[in-house]
Protein backbone atom coordinates (compact mmCIF):
# COMPACT_ATOMS: atom_id res chain seq x y z
CA UNK A 1 0.00 0.00 0.00
CA UNK A 2 1.01 3.28 -1.11
CA UNK A 3 2.02 5.94 1.54
CA UNK A 4 0.36 9.05 1.72
CA UNK A 5 2.77 12.09 1.16
CA UNK A 6 3.00 14.46 3.91
CA UNK A 7 2.87 18.29 2.92
CA UNK A 8 5.19 21.30 4.04
CA UNK A 9 5.29 22.51 6.68
CA UNK A 10 6.27 20.11 8.93
CA UNK A 11 7.27 21.70 12.12
CA UNK A 12 4.69 22.08 14.44
CA UNK A 13 4.29 24.42 18.29
CA UNK A 14 2.19 23.83 20.85
CA UNK A 15 1.11 27.76 20.57
CA UNK A 16 -2.06 29.12 19.55
CA UNK A 17 -4.21 32.42 19.89
CA UNK A 18 -5.77 31.00 22.66
CA UNK A 19 -2.46 30.09 24.81
CA UNK A 20 -1.07 33.64 23.47
CA UNK A 21 -4.09 35.65 24.95
CA UNK A 22 -4.56 33.31 27.99
CA UNK A 23 -0.86 34.54 28.83
CA UNK A 24 -1.64 38.07 28.14
CA UNK A 25 -4.36 38.01 30.93
CA UNK A 26 -1.62 36.12 33.73
CA UNK A 27 0.28 39.20 32.51
CA UNK A 28 -2.20 41.77 32.96
CA UNK A 29 -3.06 40.32 36.79
CA UNK A 30 -0.63 41.51 38.88
CA UNK A 31 -1.28 45.39 37.61
CA UNK A 32 -4.94 44.71 38.24
CA UNK A 33 -4.71 43.11 41.77
CA UNK A 34 -3.03 46.07 42.16
CA UNK A 35 -5.78 48.46 41.02
CA UNK A 36 -8.22 46.39 43.22
CA UNK A 37 -5.89 46.90 46.36
CA UNK A 38 -5.61 50.52 45.69
CA UNK A 39 -9.04 51.85 44.45
CA UNK A 40 -10.88 48.77 45.96
CA UNK A 41 -13.96 46.78 44.96
CA UNK A 42 -15.12 49.12 42.55
CA UNK A 43 -12.24 48.90 40.28
CA UNK A 44 -13.07 45.01 39.89
CA UNK A 45 -16.52 45.96 38.86
CA UNK A 46 -15.00 48.33 36.02
CA UNK A 47 -13.17 45.75 34.70
CA UNK A 48 -15.82 42.43 34.72
CA UNK A 49 -18.50 45.22 32.92
CA UNK A 50 -15.75 45.72 30.80
CA UNK A 51 -15.25 42.06 29.77
CA UNK A 52 -18.73 41.32 29.88
CA UNK A 53 -19.62 43.75 27.31
CA UNK A 54 -16.90 43.19 24.81
CA UNK A 55 -17.49 38.86 25.28
CA UNK A 56 -21.82 39.99 23.86
CA UNK A 57 -20.37 42.26 21.36
CA UNK A 58 -18.10 39.92 20.23
CA UNK A 59 -20.66 36.98 20.59
CA UNK A 60 -23.23 39.38 18.27
CA UNK A 61 -21.05 39.84 15.69
CA UNK A 62 -19.87 36.36 15.22
CA UNK A 63 -23.21 35.04 15.32
CA UNK A 64 -23.66 37.76 12.28
CA UNK A 65 -21.21 37.06 10.31
CA UNK A 66 -20.51 33.33 11.12
CA UNK A 67 -16.86 33.79 12.57
CA UNK A 68 -15.66 32.17 15.37
CA UNK A 69 -16.65 33.12 18.59
CA UNK A 70 -14.06 35.42 20.58
CA UNK A 71 -14.38 34.36 23.94
CA UNK A 72 -13.42 30.54 22.90
CA UNK A 73 -9.55 32.24 22.39
CA UNK A 74 -10.10 35.04 25.26
CA UNK A 75 -9.65 37.41 22.47
CA UNK A 76 -12.89 39.60 23.32
CA UNK A 77 -11.89 39.31 27.38
CA UNK A 78 -8.59 40.65 26.41
CA UNK A 79 -9.97 43.31 24.66
CA UNK A 80 -12.10 44.34 27.67
CA UNK A 81 -9.78 44.14 30.31
CA UNK A 82 -6.81 46.20 28.54
CA UNK A 83 -9.24 48.81 27.84
CA UNK A 84 -10.56 49.23 31.27
CA UNK A 85 -6.94 49.28 32.31
CA UNK A 86 -7.14 52.55 30.43
CA UNK A 87 -9.99 53.83 32.61
CA UNK A 88 -10.18 55.33 35.96
CA UNK A 89 -12.39 53.20 38.61
CA UNK A 90 -15.12 55.97 39.19
CA UNK A 91 -15.77 56.04 35.78
CA UNK A 92 -19.59 56.00 34.58
CA UNK A 93 -20.72 52.48 33.75
CA UNK A 94 -22.33 54.03 30.53
CA UNK A 95 -19.11 55.43 29.82
CA UNK A 96 -17.48 51.21 30.03
CA UNK A 97 -20.43 50.06 27.67
CA UNK A 98 -20.30 52.19 25.07
CA UNK A 99 -16.14 52.26 25.11
CA UNK A 100 -15.86 48.53 24.78
CA UNK A 101 -18.52 48.27 22.21
CA UNK A 102 -16.59 50.57 19.78
CA UNK A 103 -13.31 48.18 20.50
CA UNK A 104 -15.52 44.99 19.23
CA UNK A 105 -18.00 46.59 16.97
CA UNK A 106 -16.15 49.13 15.04
CA UNK A 107 -12.38 48.47 15.59
CA UNK A 108 -12.18 44.59 15.57
CA UNK A 109 -15.04 43.68 13.87
CA UNK A 110 -16.10 45.30 11.12
CA UNK A 111 -12.12 44.53 9.82
CA UNK A 112 -13.17 41.36 9.80
CA UNK A 113 -12.31 40.19 13.12
CA UNK A 114 -8.91 38.82 15.17
CA UNK A 115 -5.83 39.40 13.19
CA UNK A 116 -7.33 41.71 10.78
CA UNK A 117 -7.41 44.96 12.60
CA UNK A 118 -4.73 47.80 11.83
CA UNK A 119 -5.40 49.22 14.95
CA UNK A 120 -5.85 48.01 18.49
CA UNK A 121 -9.34 48.05 19.48
CA UNK A 122 -9.21 48.55 23.37
CA UNK A 123 -7.00 52.39 22.22
CA UNK A 124 -9.54 52.79 19.81
CA UNK A 125 -12.16 52.33 22.47
CA UNK A 126 -10.25 54.62 24.84
CA UNK A 127 -9.88 57.32 22.67
CA UNK A 128 -13.45 57.24 21.53
CA UNK A 129 -14.72 57.33 25.14
CA UNK A 130 -12.57 60.31 25.17
CA UNK A 131 -13.60 62.18 22.65
CA UNK A 132 -17.86 61.27 23.11
CA UNK A 133 -17.35 61.41 27.33
CA UNK A 134 -14.46 63.81 27.51
CA UNK A 135 -16.32 65.26 30.72
CA UNK A 136 -17.19 62.00 32.09
CA UNK A 137 -13.53 61.13 32.36
CA UNK A 138 -12.61 63.83 34.34
CA UNK A 139 -13.10 61.61 37.68
CA UNK A 140 -11.32 62.73 41.04
CA UNK A 141 -8.93 59.65 40.27
CA UNK A 142 -8.10 60.51 36.76
CA UNK A 143 -7.42 64.04 37.51
CA UNK A 144 -4.72 63.37 39.61
CA UNK A 145 -3.02 61.64 37.16
CA UNK A 146 -3.57 64.29 34.91
CA UNK A 147 -2.35 66.81 37.23
CA UNK A 148 1.15 64.93 36.71
CA UNK A 149 1.19 65.05 33.33
CA UNK A 150 0.12 68.62 33.11
CA UNK A 151 3.36 69.26 35.67
CA UNK A 152 5.50 67.35 33.36
CA UNK A 153 4.20 69.20 30.21
CA UNK A 154 4.58 72.57 31.51
CA UNK A 155 8.47 71.67 31.89
CA UNK A 156 8.62 70.85 35.71
CA UNK A 157 9.07 67.54 38.10
CA UNK A 158 6.21 66.54 40.01
CA UNK A 159 6.15 66.55 43.71
CA UNK A 160 5.13 62.63 43.76
CA UNK A 161 8.49 61.12 44.09
CA UNK A 162 9.98 58.98 41.11
CA UNK A 163 9.70 56.06 43.82
CA UNK A 164 6.71 56.01 44.15
CA UNK A 165 5.83 56.59 40.69
CA UNK A 166 7.83 53.67 39.77
CA UNK A 167 5.48 51.65 42.22
CA UNK A 168 2.14 52.76 42.02
CA UNK A 169 1.49 55.20 44.88
CA UNK A 170 -0.01 57.70 42.62
CA UNK A 171 -3.48 58.36 41.01
CA UNK A 172 -4.37 57.43 37.45
CA UNK A 173 -6.37 55.09 35.20
CA UNK A 174 -6.70 51.56 37.09
CA UNK A 175 -3.96 49.45 34.63
CA UNK A 176 -1.35 52.34 34.39
CA UNK A 177 0.08 53.03 38.00
CA UNK A 178 2.42 50.61 38.96
CA UNK A 179 4.95 50.77 36.28
CA UNK A 180 6.57 47.80 38.27
CA UNK A 181 3.89 45.57 37.61
CA UNK A 182 3.51 46.19 34.06
CA UNK A 183 7.57 45.72 33.49
CA UNK A 184 7.13 42.51 35.52
CA UNK A 185 4.09 41.70 32.98
CA UNK A 186 6.02 42.75 29.77
CA UNK A 187 9.13 40.30 30.92
CA UNK A 188 6.53 37.59 31.48
CA UNK A 189 4.87 38.22 28.37
CA UNK A 190 8.28 38.32 26.02
CA UNK A 191 9.43 35.16 27.98
CA UNK A 192 6.25 33.63 26.83
CA UNK A 193 7.33 34.56 23.37
CA UNK A 194 4.15 36.80 22.86
CA UNK A 195 5.58 40.00 22.85
CA UNK A 196 9.08 40.22 21.05
CA UNK A 197 11.20 42.49 22.93
CA UNK A 198 12.43 44.39 20.15
CA UNK A 199 9.31 46.65 20.08
CA UNK A 200 8.83 47.73 23.74
CA UNK A 201 12.84 48.19 23.73
CA UNK A 202 12.61 50.18 21.16
CA UNK A 203 9.51 52.26 21.96
CA UNK A 204 11.26 52.98 25.38
CA UNK A 205 14.27 54.08 24.18
CA UNK A 206 12.55 55.93 21.44
CA UNK A 207 11.20 57.99 23.93
CA UNK A 208 13.46 58.85 26.36
CA UNK A 209 15.86 59.63 23.53
CA UNK A 210 13.02 62.15 22.46
CA UNK A 211 11.89 63.18 25.79
CA UNK A 212 15.90 64.25 26.55
CA UNK A 213 16.23 66.25 23.66
CA UNK A 214 12.96 68.35 24.47
CA UNK A 215 13.39 68.00 28.02
CA UNK A 216 12.95 71.80 29.20
CA UNK A 217 13.92 71.35 32.88
CA UNK A 218 17.45 71.06 34.11
CA UNK A 219 17.19 67.70 35.99
CA UNK A 220 17.01 65.88 32.46
CA UNK A 221 17.04 62.81 34.33
CA UNK A 222 14.39 62.89 36.49
CA UNK A 223 11.99 64.54 33.80
CA UNK A 224 12.82 61.77 31.34
CA UNK A 225 11.91 59.01 34.28
CA UNK A 226 8.95 61.13 34.88
CA UNK A 227 7.53 60.84 31.64
CA UNK A 228 8.32 56.79 31.68
CA UNK A 229 6.80 56.40 35.09
CA UNK A 230 3.83 58.19 34.69
CA UNK A 231 0.07 57.49 32.53
CA UNK A 232 -0.12 55.09 29.91
CA UNK A 233 3.56 54.91 28.91
CA UNK A 234 4.34 51.46 30.41
CA UNK A 235 0.88 50.11 29.18
CA UNK A 236 1.85 50.99 26.12
CA UNK A 237 5.50 49.79 25.86
CA UNK A 238 4.75 46.79 27.20
CA UNK A 239 0.97 45.68 26.13
CA UNK A 240 -0.66 48.32 23.40
CA UNK A 241 2.16 48.93 21.29
CA UNK A 242 3.63 45.15 21.03
CA UNK A 243 0.38 43.96 19.83
CA UNK A 244 1.57 40.45 17.39
CA UNK A 245 -1.74 41.90 15.39
CA UNK A 246 -0.73 45.50 14.82
CA UNK A 247 2.71 45.92 14.31
CA UNK A 248 5.36 44.81 11.80
CA UNK A 249 6.21 41.18 11.53
CA UNK A 250 9.87 41.90 10.18
CA UNK A 251 12.72 41.99 13.12
CA UNK A 252 14.41 45.71 11.75
CA UNK A 253 10.56 46.47 11.59
CA UNK A 254 9.61 46.23 14.92
CA UNK A 255 12.69 48.19 16.01
CA UNK A 256 11.95 51.17 13.81
CA UNK A 257 8.21 50.57 14.78
CA UNK A 258 8.72 51.08 18.27
CA UNK A 259 11.03 53.76 18.17
CA UNK A 260 8.43 55.78 15.89
CA UNK A 261 5.61 54.66 18.36
CA UNK A 262 7.87 55.78 21.49
CA UNK A 263 9.26 59.23 20.18
CA UNK A 264 5.65 60.12 19.09
CA UNK A 265 4.06 59.30 22.43
CA UNK A 266 6.69 61.90 24.07
CA UNK A 267 6.05 64.46 21.04
CA UNK A 268 1.82 63.85 21.55
CA UNK A 269 2.03 64.01 25.04
CA UNK A 270 3.45 67.75 24.89
CA UNK A 271 1.83 68.96 22.26
CA UNK A 272 -1.67 67.67 21.82
CA UNK A 273 -4.53 68.45 23.76
CA UNK A 274 -5.12 65.05 24.69
CA UNK A 275 -5.00 63.82 28.50
CA UNK A 276 -2.45 61.08 27.54
CA UNK A 277 -1.01 61.48 23.88
CA UNK A 278 0.60 57.93 24.33
CA UNK A 279 -3.12 56.85 23.09
CA UNK A 280 -2.88 58.78 19.55
CA UNK A 281 1.09 57.63 19.23
CA UNK A 282 0.07 53.94 19.64
CA UNK A 283 -2.34 54.31 16.63
CA UNK A 284 -0.20 56.77 14.58
CA UNK A 285 2.30 53.78 14.92
CA UNK A 286 -0.43 51.12 13.99
CA UNK A 287 -1.13 53.00 10.68
CA UNK A 288 2.61 52.82 10.02
CA UNK A 289 3.21 49.28 10.78
CA UNK A 290 2.16 47.69 7.10
CA UNK A 291 4.75 50.47 5.51
CA UNK A 292 7.18 49.73 7.41
CA UNK A 293 7.04 45.82 7.18
CA UNK A 294 7.18 46.52 3.11
CA UNK A 295 10.04 48.77 3.20
CA UNK A 296 11.76 46.54 5.58
CA UNK A 297 10.86 43.39 4.17
CA UNK A 298 13.36 41.23 2.93
CA UNK A 299 14.37 40.14 -0.59
CA UNK A 300 14.23 36.45 -1.82
CA UNK A 301 17.67 35.43 -2.35
CA UNK A 302 18.46 35.53 -6.55
CA UNK A 303 15.39 37.51 -7.18
CA UNK A 304 17.85 40.38 -8.95
CA UNK A 305 19.93 37.98 -9.86
CA UNK A 306 21.26 38.92 -13.75
CA UNK A 307 22.59 36.44 -16.18
CA UNK A 308 25.46 38.11 -18.30
CA UNK A 309 26.12 36.82 -21.64
CA UNK A 310 29.89 35.88 -22.00
CA UNK A 311 31.76 36.22 -25.46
Amino acid sequence: MRKRERKAPFITANDSVRTMMLDALIALLPALVWSIYTFGFRALKVAVASVAVSVVCDLVMSLIVHRKLGITDFSAIVTGLLFSCMLPYDVPVHVIAAGAAFAIVAAKGLFGGLGKNILNPAVCGRLFVQVAFGDALNTPTLSKGTAVLDTLRAGDIPEIHLVDMFMGDMGGAMGEISTLLLLAGGVYIILRGVADWRTPTSFIVGAAAVAYLICPHYDKLSWVLGQTFTGAFALAAFFLIADPVTSPVTPIGKLIYGAIGGALAIVCRMYLPFADGVFVAVLAANALARPIDMLTKPKPFGSKTKIENKE
